[in-house]
């Protein structure tokens, strides 16, 4: 089977899924549809990841798809600070001296960016449920 290395816009995207832009848009912000890609601010699909896609749509109908693919996505994409901080309610200053501190989830630094996996802070909210306070 021979691999497409290239790249496609969310123009193209939508196109070939018969969808509309903000269609494809209000996917990607709940983290349903196809894999995307970010490069330098830009979104980018691989072609084989916009069929895959189709291909699950087609197997099942579009709801439960849709559902499975986000449970699959959300433990790949990495979650920047101010996407952690507003899942955590926080604010990105209290997550960086949570970072100093050793105190908060763990992350990952790449690049000199910061990133948090989805699992990471669902490890670190079980880790900070109480019943009551002290008293």
């Amino acid at each position: 089977m021979e691999t497409n290395t290239y790249l496609i816009t969310p123009t193209d995207a939508a196109a070939q899924l018969h969808v509309s832009l903000m269609t494809l848009h209000r996917w990607r912000a709940k983290g349903a549809g196809p894999k995307y890609i970010k490069l330098g601010g830009r979104i980018f699909y691989r072609p084989e990841n916009i069929e895959a896609y189709k291909k699950l749509c087609e197997r099942e109908a579009r709801p439960e798809a849709e559902a499975r693919h986000v449970a699959e996505v959300r433990h790949t994409i990495n979650l920047t600070p101010n996407e952690a901080a507003a899942r955590l309610r926080a604010s990105t200053i209290t997550l960086q001296r949570w970072r100093t501190q050793g105190t908060g989830p763990k992350y990952i630094k790449r690049g000199g960016r910061i990133f948090y996996r989805h699992q990471d802070i669902e490890e670190f909210e079980r880790e900070n449920e109480r019943l009551q306070t002290r008293g």
